[in-house]
């Protein structure tokens, strides 16, 4: 799934005109089962950001033109958002993103999960926002 997932994403990217980041590592063991109990209450069929990218954005006009282009995508439904760009988001470090989890047609329980980040949330992510951002959940135990 994740070369038919990485190929989307490279197409979703050319029509937006975002840039797509590497594929992300597939999530590790430890912190997949770190998830699973602390988030899941041990239901590891909820588990669903294994397979992961991310494409970053110069303005939302870009960012928006790529979320129609999924939309309009006749191989994939849009099964969750999380729409941490929302005026209402509770993120206590300012960090946003639109996150979609996605299914293919025709795969039943498998979700991918594309993020979508403006080309400033990116820099502060890399630039020690994701590490501020690991300490927060930990203390929160998820």
């Amino acid at each position: 799934m994740d070369p038919v997932f990485g190929a989307k994403v490279a197409h979703w990217a050319s029509v937006s005109y975002a840039e797509p980041m590497p594929a992300a590592e597939l999530k590790r063991p430890r912190r997949a089962m770190q998830k699973v109990h602390r988030v899941y209450n041990g239901d590891a069929s909820r588990l669903r950001d294994l397979s992961r990218r991310a494409l970053i954005f110069r303005d939302v006009s870009r960012m928006r033109r790529c979320l129609e282009a999924i939309h309009r995508d006749e191989d994939v439904e849009v099964a969750e958002v999380k729409n941490r760009m929302a005026p209402n988001s509770q993120s206590p470090l300012g960090y946003r993103d639109i996150c979609l989890r996605l299914r293919f047609k025709g795969a039943t329980r498998h979700l991918v999960e594309l993020q979508l980040l403006l080309l400033e949330f990116w820099r502060e992510k890399i630039d020690g926002g994701h590490l501020a951002y690991v300490g927060w959940r930990n203390e929160r135990g998820h």
